[in-house]
């Protein structure tokens, strides 16, 4: 063995042989921890705790996207059928660093998404992602049967709550209804869509039945109800906000103005989403 190691180093002997291949064994374990960048070790970690998070809360996640990639713009399903199994393909996303990691800041993506996002982590991104997460965890939290009784008493609250508002100056048009299709990009905005599509198809009868007999009764005005609704509408998008924005927004002036459940709020706000006041229709 003496001989072989003199080749790489003449000075190699009986004696001092188990030195140098030492030193040897040394350099290559130093050299090989070098190689890993502190890039690579905090992508490494990063991996850890996705996988950790995943296990953690990652049927929470999937349920809470209705399994669907929750990124801007994509929506991409989070599963891929194979031989008739259900077999679910996406990533747990932390929005934002620099807060604590719990479930209101973690959201499930797809792979190609959750990977974009990481190395686009920009401002504008996780501010898209924290309003998209809101308006997701809301309406997980939310979904608990309500009674009828309930869900009557908590809208009139509201609606009760807007007429004693000071009036404002009303915009004297009129609208058509529009369809939820044509008035939300689900392309775009798909969570959104989502949320007021089962809000509508779950309560918008019994919306329109509580207006009517409101205002049958004298209770409300029910045109200039709509006319207020449109106006808090008009005033956001001249602010230049995206749909997740406004939503939000006037579900937010509604629970300051009436101190209700934020719930009954978000099911006024579809209401009038679908009925014409909120959004305009898109264009192709």
């Amino acid at each position: 063995m003496v001989e072989e190691i003199k080749y790489y180093n003449p000075s190699c002997n009986a004696d001092n042989i188990a030195e140098i291949v030492t030193e040897w064994v040394r350099e290559i374990i130093t050299t090989s921890s070098k190689v890993i960048s502190k890039g690579e070790i905090s992508a490494a970690k990063d991996v850890d705790i996705r996988r950790s998070l995943k296990v953690k809360f990652g049927d929470y996640l999937l349920r809470e996207a209705s399994d669907y990639c929750t990124f801007p713009g994509c929506s991409q399903m989070l599963y891929v059928m194979n031989d008739g199994k259900m077999q679910y393909v996406y990533e747990v996303a932390v929005i934002d660093k620099s807060k604590k990691i719990d479930l209101t800041n973690i959201i499930a993506m797809c792979p190609r998404c959750q990977g974009f996002y990481d190395v686009k982590r920009t401002r504008k991104n996780v501010q898209a992602m924290k309003r998209i997460k809101k308006l997701l965890f809301n309406r997980s939290n939310a979904e608990i049967r309500m009674s009828e009784e309930t869900f009557e008493r908590g809208i009139v609250a509201v609606i009760s709550g807007i007429e004693k508002l000071k009036p404002n100056e009303l915009i004297d048009i009129s609208f058509e209804p529009k369809s939820i299709d044509k008035k939300i990009d689900a392309k775009k905005y798909l969570h959104l869509y989502n949320e007021v599509r089962m809000n509508v198809s779950q309560y918008f009868v019994a919306v329109r039945r509580i207006l009517e007999s409101l205002n049958d009764d004298g209770t409300i005005d029910f045109e200039s109800l709509q006319n207020q609704m449109r106006m808090v509408y008009k005033k956001l998008v001249k602010s230049r906000v995206d749909a997740y924005q406004i939503f939000d927004e006037i579900c937010k002036k509604l629970e300051k103005a009436t101190l209700q459940d934020r719930l009954y709020c978000q099911i006024l706000v579809c209401y009038f989403i679908q009925s014409c006041e909120v959004f305009d229709e898109t264009t192709e």
